[in-house]
């Protein structure tokens, strides 16, 4: 099983990176490093079936070969960031 993770980064799409690597599967997080943090995924780094690509989810990915699920964590801010932006205007 391949998945791309886009927000694999973050808080929840690294958990779910987590998950499906522990499923014996593939996984393809993409991340802006907006709300993303390297550190979520450190410890998947030396995973061969984990490859983390910088990327911008409007922007099409490359990817050799068939994949079987798309899931979607990216955000544009996080729930810190929602909360600071009442406080901002």
């Amino acid at each position: 099983m391949r998945a791309i993770v886009t927000g694999g980064a973050g808080f929840l799409g690294s958990h779910l990176c987590d998950y499906l690597l522990g499923m014996a599967g593939m996984c393809w997080p993409s991340t802006i490093w907006f709300t993303g943090s390297a550190a979520n995924v450190l410890h998947l780094s030396s995973n061969p079936h984990f490859s983390l690509r910088g990327t911008i989810i409007s922007e099409s990915l490359e990817v050799d070969g068939p994949v079987a699920y798309v899931l979607n964590f990216a955000s544009p801010a996080s729930p810190v960031d929602y909360l600071l932006l009442p406080s901002r205007r």
